[in-house]
C-alpha cells in the first residue's frame, strides 16, 4: 500500500505569522517521530518534502525556546 503524500503550499507570509505556523506544521507535528531512532524518524517523515521537514525542525526549536528557554541549547555541566 502506497502512502498518500501530505502537501500544503506554504507562502512566506504564512511563515512570518508565528500564530499560523502551528496550523502549517500540525500534520508533521503529529506524524513525524522525533523521539526514537533516526530510522524511525525517516520512516515517519517520508510522506513530507524536505522543505516541510526543515519547517518541522524550525518549529520544534521555536517550541523548545518558548517552553524551556535559550538555556536549553547551551552546554551545561550535566551535559
Amino acid at each position: 500500500m502506497q502512502e498518500k503524500e501530505i502537501y500544503k503550499a506554504i507562502t512566506a507570509d504564512e511563515v512570518k505569522m508565528l500564530d499560523d505556523i502551528y496550523k502549517i506544521n500540525q500534520p508533521m507535528f503529529w506524524t513525524i517521530d522525533i523521539y526514537n531512532s533516526h530510522k524511525e524518524y525517516l520512516q515517519s517523515a517520508k510522506r513530507f518534502t524536505l522543505e516541510q521537514r526543515y519547517l518541522n525542525a524550525i518549529f520544534g526549536i521555536l517550541q523548545k525556546l518558548i517552553t524551556v528557554g535559550i538555556f536549553s541549547f547551551l552546554p551545561t555541566p550535566q551535559a
